[in-house]
């Protein structure tokens, strides 16, 4: 059902053969383990990462104890009950940095490739590789483009970008290559609330089309 790698000197990586399983839910599990030497989990889109006190332990003694924890959780793949986030985003040229990118290379006008971006619903994937960052799936063929060949130094908070079959929010102002196609006045990540974001792998966002004098109201009342 899986199999645990070793990676490096104090981390292993925990790769499962079964796609439908609900890994954030075996991550939140063995976070409440009693297995003392580990000392962070991360949750990707096909794996879990486990950094483990290599002072306390090794890999095979953490090998031995993950797999035995793991073995002995009732694991399925039933489908919990979501949460659905409807976020606002605002279209307007001031925030959609690169609408004209993407529809040159989708062929499709601006108007159409907003509509398309809002008839969707996103299930999200994972919160990385920035602190806050929301990982979605599944974007519109009709809007898949690479990411760009030169990142931006600076992407705003909010931005909503899209690159292959993803989109993503950016939640805290950082370098990045995603195509930025619109902005929302919301934040959603504080490293003084607990935790840090509520949004979580699992959940689902729709968006919601609002304009440039609704953003700036919704960014000044938050």
């Amino acid at each position: 059902m899986f199999e645990i790698i070793n990676i490096g000197d104090s981390f292993v990586s925990v790769n499962f053969k079964e796609k439908k399983i609900n890994l954030f839910e075996i991550s939140k599990q063995l976070e409440k383990s009693n297995i003392k030497e580990i000392e962070n989990i991360v949750c990707s889109n096909s794996s879990i990462g486990i950094e483990y006190d290599s002072d306390r332990t090794n890999f095979k003694i953490i090998n031995d104890k993950i797999n035995n924890y793991l073995q002995s959780l009732k694991i399925n793949s039933k489908k919990k009950k979501t949460k659905i986030w409807t976020i606002p985003i605002c279209y307007d040229k001031e925030f959609a940095l690169d609408i004209e990118k993407i529809s040159q290379s989708t062929d499709l006008s601006k108007s159409s490739i907003i509509k398309i971006h809002l008839n969707q619903v996103y299930k999200v994937n994972m919160i990385g590789f920035i602190p806050g960052f929301v990982y979605m799936k599944t974007l519109n063929d009709q809007l898949k483009i690479s990411r760009k060949k030169n990142p931006r130094l600076t992407v705003p908070e909010g931005s909503i970008g899209i690159a292959d079959n993803m989109c993503g929010i950016y939640n805290i102002q950082s370098p990045g290559g995603w195509n930025i196609i619109g902005r929302t006045p919301l934040s959603f990540f504080s490293i003084y609330n607990s935790p840090p974001i509520k949004i979580k792998p699992e959940d689902e966002i729709k968006f919601k089309k609002i304009n440039k004098k609704e953003f700036f109201k919704i960014l000044y009342e938050k």
